[in-house]
């Protein structure tokens, strides 16, 4: 496999976020771990 360049997606998620919006998805989805453990503080 080959690199070929950066992805446009998360770019372009997050340029139609506000700042507040992205914070909120960042403390929720960083709340727990994929094993459902909860996130260090």
């Amino acid at each position: 496999m080959e690199y070929v360049g950066d992805r446009e997606t998360m770019a372009t998620w997050t340029a139609a976020k506000s700042d507040d919006v992205l914070a909120d998805y960042v403390a929720e989805k960083n709340a727990t771990s994929i094993d459902g453990l909860p996130a260090i503080s």
